[in-house]
């Protein structure tokens, strides 16, 4: 299953305030744009670096969400050059090995089998804990009659 990642912060980043206020639009809206732009990279590169321009980036997100997303550190374009032609945009994205690459899957997804199981386990602790107690006040009180 393909899958992207998603910070619970993310609404509250200083940069998509910053977004939302260069753009002229809602919070909400950059949230969904930066939701389609990472689909987008995420079915196309596997490195976070891929060939793409600005247009392209507008055309699918909005207009300036491309130069906004370079302004805010976010992504880098850089134009590759085969003599005095531009052969080609090499789009970056910032930190992409840490939040969507595999292994950035694998390890989130490994941390959450680790919560899920920690959570199963600690719902039995608390009721053995539970047995137990009832247990000593069965034990006391058959000492005392």
């Amino acid at each position: 299953m393909a899958w992207i990642k998603i910070e619970h912060t993310l609404p509250t980043k200083p940069e998509v305030f910053q977004l939302a206020k260069n753009l002229l639009t809602t919070r909400q809206e950059i949230i969904g744009h930066l939701v389609t732009f990472w689909i987008w990279v995420d079915q196309n590169s596997e490195d976070g670096t891929m060939e793409a321009t600005e247009e392209m980036i507008d055309m699918l997100t909005m207009p300036n969400f491309a130069f906004e997303l370079m302004k805010q550190g976010w992504i880098s374009l850089e134009n590759r050059q085969k003599g005095e032609k531009v052969e080609q945009d090499i789009l970056t994205i910032k930190d992409f090995e840490k939040h969507n690459s595999n292994s950035a899957k694998k390890r989130a997804l490994g941390a959450q089998r680790i919560a899920n199981m920690r959570m199963r386990n600690a719902k039995s602790v608390t009721r053995e804990d539970k047995k137990r107690e009832d247990k000593k006040k069965e034990r006391k009180e058959t000492w005392t009659k």
